[in-house]
């Protein structure tokens, strides 16, 4: 190989298309038609690869990636989804079938009438909605301007409700209901003092932090909105960090704040609800 390399600087890009036989007889490429008409700072050109490449790589693939790139999305994944969605589809219609005809064991659900009084409930007009724009999607297509596709594809979002079926006969919902109801005063004047106490500490905060310009000469507090976002985001112990307070005035509230938020808003609120819930639990 010293021939070639006498020829050309290291600093160079290898110049494929001036070597001689003798190199690709050294190196054994079999690919040496191909990497001859390119460079290694474009990208491979499939469309014009010959043969040797094919057959070396084994591409059974090789039509596709001749006239696609590797940053599109890969074609082949669509009809698995598409065969997925109809079977999806299809299973969805037939139990919104079989639950109409199973619906006449019950004496008020029998005949016509009973049936579309059935299927009147919430939960089985939540599914037809969910199967007729899952199939008009399937057979007019998402895109375009064909019946508002755009519009349709919103409206499979109503297929989240279906974990609604977990609990059919609803019992989980009716025990937490009659809890929040028996104490609906204790919860309401929970979250009324919790409410004061919000309104009062983001104005005193805002006080403290109105005229304050930090490091990167931003004041973190120009209007009492901000303080009321700084409020809500302390009370319910996210603490998103994009509004801090910065004084020592700000940092004192902020802290008592916290305490006052963690120990008579939230830990009351949830030990009521959550003791009335085991015991009427227990007597179930």
């Amino acid at each position: 190989m010293y021939p070639y390399f006498s020829t050309c600087s290291f600093h160079d890009p290898i110049p494929f298309t001036d070597r001689g036989r003798g190199f690709r007889d050294e190196l054994n490429l079999d690919m040496y038609p191909y990497f001859s008409t390119c460079s290694f700072h474009d990208p491979i050109p499939f469309t014009d690869m010959g043969r040797g490449f094919r057959d070396e790589l084994n591409l059974d693939m090789y039509p596709y990636f001749s006239t696609c790139s590797f940053h599109d999305p890969i074609p082949f994944l669509f009809p698995a989804q598409l065969v997925q969605e109809i079977f999806l589809v299809v299973f969805f219609s037939c139990e919104y079938v079989v639950r109409l005809w199973s619906a006449g064991c019950r004496q008020q659900y029998q005949g016509l009438r009973g049936r579309l009084r059935f299927a009147r409930k919430p939960i089985l007009i939540i599914d037809l909605i969910v199967v007729i724009s899952s199939t008009a999607v399937m057979c007019f297509g998402s895109e375009g301007q064909v019946f508002a596709a755009s519009a349709i594809r919103g409206v499979r979002f109503l297929q989240i409700l279906r974990m609604l079926h977990i609990d059919r006969q609803g019992g989980t919902w009716r025990l937490l209901g009659s809890v929040v109801f028996i104490h609906r005063q204790e919860l309401i004047t929970t979250l009324y003092i919790g409410f004061l106490g919000l309104i009062f500490t983001s104005y005193f905060v805002y006080l403290a932090e109105k005229d304050h310009i930090d490091a990167k000469g931003i004041c973190q507090f120009e209007t009492y909105a901000d303080a009321l976002w700084w409020g809500v985001v302390t009370v319910t112990t996210i603490g998103y960090g994009d509004k801090v307070p910065n004084t020592w005035l700000g940092k004192m509230i902020a802290s008592c704040f916290s305490i006052f938020a963690i120990s008579f808003f939230a830990l009351p609120a949830v030990s009521i609800v959550y003791l009335q819930y085991l015991s009427s639990l227990y007597r179930r």
